[in-house]
């Protein structure tokens, strides 16, 4: 998704809208909406029916006992996923996207990641005509190595030997699996990588083309070259 930080985005500018459903990504209340967006409560009323109307929200039915709730839609993800970057030409998103898929397979090769990576699906502009993009949306889907065990403990174990501090245990469980991510996107803002829930939600990532599969036979002998089971 392509916006300028000034566009109106339910009649809030872009940059603070993004940032709003970045904050509130597991659900959002008219409360929150007036204080992250320092508004009276009337005005933060009139925000959530405009995010209501244009299809950002809707009503939160995982908690039927407390009203008021609302989740995001996949159109408000998109939104907080906007990084406000400089137009991507075609060509520079084709290299970026061959690279990714390379190393896709490097990663598979190193037994050392808790995960590897199964497929590699793009969706979005890059399946468009478009002769620039705003970034490149990706699913990277993961599964841990075969024999790894408890894949928890293995990102512990992995953090450690890296010398690496966890800030939380959400942080160290989830170590390996963002290592491996980050391995795939070689540190490129333009790079956007989505849930993998969101292929089989039927929004904008359903009609994502997989452009990698892993090799099993590779996964199984990197393996072997670290000393797991295969």
């Amino acid at each position: 998704m392509r916006l300028r930080p000034d566009e109106p985005v339910a009649g809030v500018p872009a940059r603070k809208a993004r940032d709003l459903f970045r904050y509130f990504r597991d659900g959002i209340r008219i409360e929150g909406i007036a204080d992250r967006l320092r508004l009276a409560e009337e005005d933060a009323a009139e925000v959530l029916r405009n995010l209501l109307e244009q299809g950002f929200v809707e009503p939160s039915d995982h908690d039927p006992v407390e009203e008021g709730n609302y989740e995001l839609t996949n159109k408000a993800h998109a939104v907080a996923n906007v990084k406000f970057l400089k137009p991507l030409s075609r060509a520079r998103a084709e290299k970026l996207v061959k690279e990714a898929i390379a190393r896709c397979r490097e990663a598979n090769l190193n037994g050392d990641f808790t995960h590897y990576i199964k497929r590699l699906h793009v969706f979005g502009s890059y399946n468009s005509d478009s002769p620039d993009l705003g970034d490149i949306d990706l699913v990277i889907k993961t599964e841990p190595r075969p024999g790894i065990g408890n894949f928890v403990s293995a990102s512990s174990e992995r953090m450690k030997a890296l010398g690496k501090q966890p800030h939380s245990l959400t942080d160290e469980a989830l170590f390996g699996w963002r290592e491996v991510i980050r391995f795939v996107k070689g540190r490129s803002p333009y790079l956007t990588n989505h849930l993998e829930t969101e292929l089989e939600s039927g929004g904008a990532a359903a009609g994502a083309v997989a452009l990698f599969e892993a090799d099993p036979a590779e996964v199984r002998e990197a393996n072997k070259t670290c000393g797991q089971p295969g």
